[in-house]
């Protein structure tokens, strides 16, 4: 299908434009900048896409293959240790919640829930090890947007708008769910984060915990993944591998927080 054809190429130019060259003239945070516009269509295009799957039988018009390449690139690219274009582009344009920081940050979180992620999926005991590994994936991704949204409202008006947009009448209880959970989620974060290094908790660290290491230059929360004592393996996007290893000894670790139950399960449209 042409459309489909249309969107692969965005997605894959879009890639592209995190691969910056080191003699590129072009300011650090454009590619930021281009991305906020590559979400806004292809949000614009999964609005037609929701009447256009309601009327016929055929694939959608955003495949959830490019959806979720788009949204790995980027969580990579803005958070990662090797770019960290997100910090670029907060300092080019402030942290004023009318300013695109906030459209940015809502629209990936759309793009998340989409993709059919939910910080709510802390189960990570069950399964193949595969199958916790994507978990624990997914939630670290989740986890990336929602401690850059911090207390910020406006990600997530954002955020309920655009899946509002793109979801049936039959999922609004489901999407308001969602929206409620990870904004309570990302307030709840902002405030065990504060201060930057938080105390050393006496106990092993924990798969699905949130660990800091303290001697890094610039700290950053992530989640843990696994630990081999004396090790400590988080998650660190932008790696072939998707882990970063940290002395035990130098890794501050906490527990992920968890909102109420009243938040119900839900499943995303594709």
């Amino acid at each position: 299908m042409a459309i489909q054809r249309k969107i692969r190429t965005l997605v894959h130019r879009m890639l592209k434009n995190f691969e910056r060259e080191a003699n590129s003239k072009e300011p650090i945070h454009r590619p930021a900048e281009k991305l906020l516009a590559v979400l806004a269509v292809m949000r614009e295009v999964r609005v037609q896409d929701r009447r256009f799957l309601q009327t016929t039988e055929s694939q959608s018009l955003v495949p959830l293959e490019y959806r979720k390449q788009l949204l790995d690139g980027s969580i990579a690219a803005l958070f990662g240790r090797k770019q960290r274009l997100f910090d670029s582009f907060v300092n080019a344009l402030g942290k004023d919640p009318e300013e695109d920081v906030s459209r940015l940050l809502g629209l990936l979180l759309w793009l998340s829930y989409d993709c059919g992620m939910d910080a709510r999926e802390l189960n990570l005991s069950g399964g193949k090890p595969e199958e916790r590994r994507e978990r624990l994936l997914n939630l670290a991704k989740l986890f990336e947007i929602a401690v850059a949204s911090g207390k910020d409202k406006e990600v997530f008006k954002e955020a309920e708008q655009s899946i509002w947009r793109t979801s049936s009448e039959s999922f609004k209880v489901r999407t308001s769910n969602w929206i409620k959970y990870h904004q309570y989620w990302a307030e709840a974060l902002n405030d065990v984060l504060s201060p930057n290094i938080p105390p050393l908790i006496e106990r092993s660290p924990r798969i699905g915990d949130i660990g800091i290491a303290n001697r890094e230059a610039v700290l950053k929360p992530r989640l843990i993944l696994g630990f081999d004592d004396p090790f400590v393996r988080m998650v660190e996007f932008g790696k072939d591998d998707f882990e970063i290893i940290f002395l035990r000894n130098y890794v501050n670790s906490l527990e992920m927080p968890v909102i109420q139950e009243k938040f119900l399960p839900w499943k995303a449209e594709t």
